[in-house]
């Protein structure tokens, strides 16, 4: 689920990457169950702002958006509060927006495009 997710980088970062960096406690796995099936995975990471802390979701991938989003995002405010953080960073495609439209804690604020840096 979440190889989907990294295929739509830029190449920074690969599942091993994913692996290891949850090894080392860096980043934090969550997973949505259904039936006893995995249906989606989503992983964060805090990162340390100069003003405050936030909790980033650094991929998320899955099927059936609608029927878990919700609790999905009440997972991430409870690891949010228990990491001190102010807010939760989603950078993704567009199209994430549609499944958080109906919550009024979530707005896009920015949008994340990428660049090459030329050579000259």
């Amino acid at each position: 689920m979440l190889q989907k997710a990294v295929d739509l980088t830029s190449g920074e970062i690969t599942t091993d990457d994913v692996y290891l960096r949850l090894q080392r406690r860096l980043m934090q796995l969550l997973v949505v169950i259904d039936r006893e099936k995995i249906i989606a995975a989503g992983v964060t990471e805090v990162v340390d702002y100069p003003q405050f802390r936030k909790l980033r979701v650094v991929l998320l991938g899955g099927k059936g958006a609608k029927r878990w989003m919700d609790k999905f995002l009440d997972k991430l405010d409870e690891g949010g509060r228990a990491v001190n953080a102010k807010e939760i960073e989603m950078c993704g495609r567009r199209g994430w927006i549609r499944f958080f439209g109906d919550n009024p804690s979530v707005r896009e604020r920015y949008c994340i495009m990428t660049k090459e840096v030329s050579c000259a």
